[in-house]
């Protein structure tokens, strides 16, 4: 802290002396424009001369727009801000003036032109540079501003949290004062109890006397039938013993053999359900790829459509054909039976005229007869046969669909696979266009990143000294966190603190709201401060147009000043006093000048190197593009090539498919031969096909029967099974009812016995209890008081190093205001302003003292800690 007042009291030192300069600066010239305007009269004064006259030189703020509660290292930075603008307006008027003044030399003296319009040329270009440099200046104060404002938003998190931990602190104290107003209730509770306990353990007394005196009558009677209670219980005990054995291992066994089965047909479900689900997904994936499948082929299966229907028309014809010639085969059949039928009757009439003639015509006919069978089973065996070669030929057509369905699919994916092939290598190509436009948008921005980096070495320097008043106003909120922390700290002790401790941290949560209030007021003036640099950068762009502006009319003054050169020769005595005047500061400038070129030259040397640097960037750059156009073009020849090959593959394959359909096409006039054939037999086969499916119905309807019956039955067993599991299930429950009520008794009969004895060790151990109780609410009682007392000691420290920060706050304000009142005072005389000047120094001393002393009592507020600490480990 102290360091940070002697950094601000030299920066207020510079401050003064800046100002006494501009101020004396804007007096010389404002004597000089009036000099020169009394001495042209009843002329008319140009405009170059009126407007840095009416040019109001604004003064630094005045302390009734900004007067804060509590001043920040903000504000400071503010004040030096606003003087360093009024330095710099007051820099730019008297350039103004003396650029006025050096045209009227000229005009006087028209030998020294040339020198003049190289001291204006230097002029100008030392004003432009300021311009920039005050730009930078700008941006700098608002990456600053921006700084600190991240900085308060950090500080505001910090307390946020802080107030948060206050809370929680807050809320244990609180729990902890409810926990103890529980534990008096349970006193009182335990105090009426041992009252009661008292008072039923002299009622028991009195009982336990009567009962003894009764007891000892009824001790033989219950010894006599304890012998005998005990020999039954055994002999029971063995018999549910022996009864519980069989019955649970029976029980295990079912169990186990369900459990397994249970076990298996779980198994089996998962197996299923996984089974469906994998099934789901590739009837899913199927179904896809059949859509896929179907839109490729619709296009060729209508192309091969038209031709197979011109095809089958052509068969239809040549089958119509030959249907014709066989219905008219059977027609001639079909005449020559009813002939047979009119001869037999014929026959008949002559058999019954002469029998003896039918003897021979018998033989005739047992003859024929045998030819008849002889001819009937070769032309069952030749049906058969044309029957399998017709199966033959069917399985042929099918075989011969299959491979040209084959070579469709084929086709059909080798195109797809060429398709996404061209696309892949498409999706290549815009992929390579994307780097080249990446690789050459990089150039662009690394150019555009060295001319930044060139500008913000520029900024670097500057920001340095603005970091270091950042490290130091850190280090402040550093020693203010390390406080918090330890109020942090003592309020994690007093977690046991009861009322006092409440009323303290209500108050600190009172100063809290102020902090807070606080905080909102400095954001607010943060937020003024914003826009009044927006303002001042606002007149900044003003004071440019009026520079550009203004130049114009100078021109047309040195018209005017060139007719008016024989008036103004009374002026030439007072122009050389001014001009030894502005020699003196032209020297001045021209070490300036100096600085500055070398300044420039080093600026140039680094902009050389960047340059080669990005030569060298650059000639990479082309040598990694011409590198990767090379692999782009091997990469599409392969890719060309690859797909030649392929469309010759495809084309190969194609010819092949249409040699096979060739050879479908004769095989086809082949088979329809064939089935013109067959068909001749077909209708002697249809009657014998009639008694197969009758026979096919009645063995399907016998299956069918049969499976009926063979569900009926299962579902007889599966409710057999059932009934017989709830049967076995109902038992189960009988069974263990009765264990439970058998336990159940003998348990009852045991627990009265031992209920006595638990009684007696309960009543003892509350008694106990209870002694050892009071005697720990004693201990917490005591340890609580000592805990106030540490709570009241290190609260009275605080509110006494609060007191003295609050002092100590108000002498930095006190001496803050004053410096205001120095800005303001600046165009006083000089006498009082060192009057003012030892007021400053005695009253920073008092500050520092004050802060000495705040500093040392801080120190010495934390010893009693140390101190109680020791003496408790004493």
């Amino acid at each position: 802290m102290a360091k940070l007042l002697a950094c601000q009291a030299e920066q207020t030192g510079t401050d003064d002396c800046n100002h006494e300069k501009t101020s004396q600066k804007t007096r010389d010239s404002m004597n000089q424009g009036r000099e020169q305007a009394n001495l042209r009269g009843h002329l008319e004064p140009p405009d170059c001369l009126e407007e840095p006259v009416s040019q109001k030189v604004f003064g630094p703020i005045q302390n009734e727009i900004i007067r804060p509660g509590k001043k920040d290292i903000l504000w400071k930075n503010c004040e030096f801000l606003v003087n360093r603008m009024c330095h710099l307006e007051s820099l730019i008027q008297s350039l103004k003036m003396n650029i006025f003044r050096l045209q009227t030399e000229k005009d006087l003296n028209p030998q020294k032109t040339a020198f003049l319009k190289d001291r204006l040329n230097t002029i100008q270009e030392e004003h432009s540079k300021d311009l920039k440099l005050l730009h930078l200046e700008v941006t700098n104060l608002r990456q600053q501003l921006r700084d600190v404002r991240e900085e308060e938003d950090k500080a505001q998190d910090e307390v946020q949290r802080l107030t948060a931990t206050l809370e929680i602190a807050s809320e244990t104290k609180k729990t902890a004062a409810i926990i103890e107003e529980e534990l008096k209730t349970t006193k009182r509770k335990m105090n009426l109890k041992i009252q009661e306990l008292r008072r039923q353990l002299a009622q028991e007394k009195h009982f336990r006397e009567s009962l003894e005196k009764s007891g000892s009558a009824m001790l033989l009677k219950i010894q006599e039938m304890g012998s005998t209670v005990e020999e039954e219980r055994k002999q029971n005990m063995q018999m549910s013993v022996n009864k519980e054995h069989e019955e649970n291992t029976y029980l295990k066994s079912e169990m186990l053999s369900l459990q397994e089965a249970s076990a298996k047909t779980q198994i089996s479900n998962d197996q299923l359900s996984r089974k469906c689900s994998e099934l789901s997904s590739m009837l899913q994936n199927v179904t896809v790829e059949n859509a896929k499948i179907i839109a490729d082929h619709q296009a060729i299966l209508q192309v091969e459509q038209k031709m197979m229907t011109q095809t089958f028309q052509e068969q239809n014809i040549l089958l119509d054909a030959a249907h014709a010639s066989i219905t008219s085969e059977l027609y001639t059949v079909q005449n020559e039976k009813t002939q047979l039928q009119t001869h037999l009757d014929h026959l008949i009439l002559e058999h019954n005229q002469c029998i003896q003639k039918a003897q021979d015509a018998e033989k005739r006919t047992a003859a024929q007869k045998e030819l008849l069978e002889s001819t009937i089973t070769r032309l069952r065996d030749e049906l058969e046969a044309s029957l399998q070669e017709k199966k033959c030929l069917l399985e042929d057509n099918e075989r011969f669909q299959r491979e040209v369905n084959k070579t469709e699919k084929e086709i059909a994916q080798e195109k797809s696979n060429l398709e996404n092939e061209l696309a892949k290598n498409k999706i290549k190509v815009k992929q390579l266009e994307e780097q080249l436009r990446s690789f050459t948008e990089t150039s662009l921005q690394n150019d555009h990143l060295r001319k930044l980096n060139k500008a913000l070495e520029v900024k670097y320097a500057q920001v340095g000294n603005f970091q270091r008043q950042l490290a130091e106003a850190k280090e402040d909120n550093c020693k203010v966190t390390i406080m918090l922390e330890n109020v942090l700290a003592s309020h994690s002790k007093m977690q046991g603190a009861l009322e006092k401790v409440q009323i303290e941290l209500g108050r600190r949560d009172s100063e809290i709201a102020g902090l807070k209030k606080e905080r909102a007021l400095n954001q607010q003036r943060v937020q003024k401060l914003e826009a009044e640099v927006d303002q001042w950068q606002a007149r900044m762009l003003v004071v440019d147009a009026q520079h550009s502006s203004e130049m114009e009319p100078l021109h047309k003054a040195l018209e005017i000043s060139r007719e008016d050169n024989r008036k103004l020769a009374m002026s030439l005595e007072q122009a050389l006093q001014t001009n030894n005047h502005l020699q003196s500061k032209l020297d001045h400038i021209q070490e300036k000048l100096e600085k500055k070129e070398l300044e420039r030259q080093n600026l140039e040397t680094f902009k050389e190197h960047m340059a080669e640097e990005s030569k060298v960037e650059a000639e990479l750059h082309a040598e990694r593009i011409e590198a990767l156009r090379k692999q782009f073009q091997t990469e599409r020849d392969t890719a060309k090539k690859a797909a030649q090959r392929e469309i010759t593959e495809l084309k190969k394959a194609l010819d092949e498919a249409n040699f096979r359909s060739v050879e479908v096409s004769r095989t086809n006039r082949e088979l329809r031969q064939k089935l013109a054939e067959l068909e001749k037999t077909l209708n002697s086969n249809k009657e014998k096909i009639k008694n197969q499916k009758a026979q096919i119905k009645l063995h399907l309807s016998t299956k069918m029967n049969n499976a009926q019956n063979m569900e009926r039955m299962k579902s007889l067993s599966i409710q057999r099974f059932v009934s017989e599991m709830s049967n076995l299930q109902k038992e189960m429950q009988l069974l263990a009812k009765s264990q439970y009520e058998t336990s159940a008794r003998n348990k009852q009969q045991e627990l009265r016995l031992i209920a006595e004895q638990k009684i007696r060790q309960e009543l003892e151990n509350r008694c106990q209890e209870l002694g050892e109780t009071v005697r720990h609410l004693k201990k917490c009682k005591e340890a609580t008081e000592n805990k106030l007392k540490e709570a009241s000691v290190e609260s009275e420290q605080i509110t006494a190093n609060l007191q003295e920060a609050h002092r100590w706050f108000q002498c930095k304000f006190d001496g803050l205001q004053l410096e205001l009142t120095k800005n303001r005072l600046q165009r006083l005389p000089r006498e009082d302003r060192w009057l003012e000047g030892d007021q400053d120094i005695m009253h920073e001393m008092s500050n520092q003292s004050a802060l000495h002393r705040w500093e040392a009592k801080q120190n010495l507020g934390f010893m009693p800690k140390k101190c109680h600490s020791e003496v408790e480990r004493k």
